[in-house]
């Protein structure tokens, strides 16, 4: 299953047409489309987390001073996609499970800050998130429900969403919450 970094016009090309979130401004690298001899299976795009998520925060057991100084090394995977038509037992957290290993060494090209741990957001009213459960992703709690748009706070509670990490190297937290990084 080869993977390849593609363009932004690439990826949102493919995505726009097929996932009604596209049409949002989503800013962040690298971006995949994931490809078998058949063709493109699935796509990824990686974005800078949110600012501020208590149920994560708090599995890191941050405050404020640890979070500005360590939050670029937390990855947010922004979109995932299985294509339609594509129907294989297994495959989302076979995917989701092969592209947080390389993860690392691809996000420190592009921010050249190597991430220690990666998020997703799962808006639970449509998903499951079975196949984060699967590729070993830990459930952390839920949003409050704020969007990264909701400049003026009145959308609480409208988009709460399901909050999954996933450690890139075994002792995550500590390097988190401490001075050692690498």
């Amino acid at each position: 299953m080869p993977n390849q970094s593609c363009s932004r016009r690439a990826y949102t090309v493919t995505v726009s047409k097929l996932y009604a979130l596209c049409d949002r401004a989503v800013w962040g690298q690298p971006a995949l489309l994931v490809r078998h001899r058949e063709g493109e299976l699935a796509c990824l795009l990686w974005t800078s987390p949110a600012w501020r998520m208590q149920a994560p925060d708090a599995w890191i057991g941050w405050n404020d001073n640890e979070r500005r100084r360590h939050l670029q090394a937390i990855v947010n995977q922004g979109r995932f996609l299985i294509l339609p038509g594509v129907r294989v037992k297994g495959l989302a957290s076979k995917i989701l499970a092969r592209r947080a290993r390389p993860l690392p060494d691809d996000w420190e090209q592009h921010d050249a800050v190597p991430p220690l741990r990666l998020e997703t957001l799962v808006d639970a009213a449509r998903f499951r998130g079975t196949c984060y459960r699967a590729a070993n992703g830990i459930h952390v709690g839920q949003t409050s429900g704020w969007g990264r748009r909701d400049r003026q706070n009145k959308a609480q509670g409208q988009a709460v969403k399901d909050i999954y990490v996933y450690p890139l190297v075994g002792d995550a937290r500590q390097r988190l919450r401490g001075n050692r990084w690498r």
